[in-house]
């Protein structure tokens, strides 16, 4: 089952072989939906949306199971921990909040970037939370206490995407193309993907390659041999692409093995199958799924 979170604030589930519509939540939230993540040991779904709400829901049933408290302003990122114990959100604030599943208890809340959480996820060890953001800052965080361990700045510009590798030691970010902290962005020339290792009692270590155009999502591969990253032009709605691309990369960044040209425009997100198909979202607002690269 593949969810896909809708401007108008629908969620759509969809039948990841066929693409058939299994269920709609018409009413999910008052604006558009930022960010979905399945609960690992539960059949049910998290949904997060720029009307600042954070809801549970059984896909079963179509009905909601919890609404989380939240702060105001939208929220924009979410992750679950591996074992499905724990949900961390991440607001416009540039704030992070961590909840108990499945009770939905606030743990904590923490200031964490100066401007909005573009992006969150779990270590694979469970541990850890990684965070980025349009201040251009790459964390990773001890999610029980708050404490950030480690910090960088992969890119010269805030960071759209995040993805984890299979290790959990690396994470490769996507630049945003806008510089960041300032109240009226301004495109500048970055439009890379940076991979960044992550080692205890070191510091941190970032391989960046130039994609050519502005980066809005990236993939890991499960199996850990490839990247995936997306894009087709400038992320705003009123400057559309024609077309989008995905591009596989080896492990190390350090050249693209294969190229898949995509209808719809703009890639906004991106979903690697476990046949290793990819399921993208475009910026004409459909949703479709393309043929495995091969590199």
């Amino acid at each position: 089952m593949v969810a896909v979170g809708c401007g108008d604030g629908r969620i759509l589930l969809l039948d990841a072989a066929t693409g058939t519509l299994q269920r709609q939540f018409r009413e999910a939230h008052a604006d558009s939906v930022a960010a979905l993540a399945w609960i690992p040991g539960s059949p049910y779904l998290a949904s997060a949306g720029y009307d600042g709400k954070i809801r549970l829901w059984d896909p079963g049933s179509g009905w909601m199971v919890r609404e989380l408290s939240s702060g105001p302003g939208p929220q924009r990122a979410l992750a679950v921990s591996p074992d499905g114990a724990w949900i961390a959100s991440g607001a416009a604030s540039g704030s992070i909040t961590l909840y108990a599943l499945p009770a939905g208890t606030e743990l904590r809340w923490w200031s964490a970037h100066s401007a909005m959480v573009t992006g969150l996820a779990f270590l694979p060890d469970g541990k850890r939370l990684a965070s980025v953001s349009a201040d251009g800052m790459l964390a990773i965080w001890d999610p029980k206490t708050g404490k950030r361990e480690q910090r960088t700045q992969p890119h010269r510009t805030g960071i759209n995407t995040l993805a984890i590798s299979a290790g959990g030691d690396q994470i490769l970010t996507g630049a945003d193309g806008f510089e960041p902290r300032t109240t009226g962005p301004r495109a500048v020339e970055d439009k890379t993907l940076a991979i960044t290792r992550f080692a205890e009692g070191k510091a941190p270590s970032t391989r960046r390659a130039e994609f050519g155009e502005w980066i809005l999502a990236v993939a890991g591969d499960p199996a850990g041999d490839h990247w995936l990253a997306a894009t087709g032009g400038p992320p705003a709605p009123e400057l559309p692409a024609e077309r989008g691309r995905v591009l596989v990369w080896d492990a190390n960044l350090k050249q693209p093995l294969a190229t898949l040209e995509l209808s719809g425009g703009s890639v906004t997100s991106l979903l690697l199958l476990p046949d290793r198909s990819v399921v993208y979202a475009g910026l004409d607002g459909w949703v479709r799924r393309a043929l495995p690269p091969q590199p």
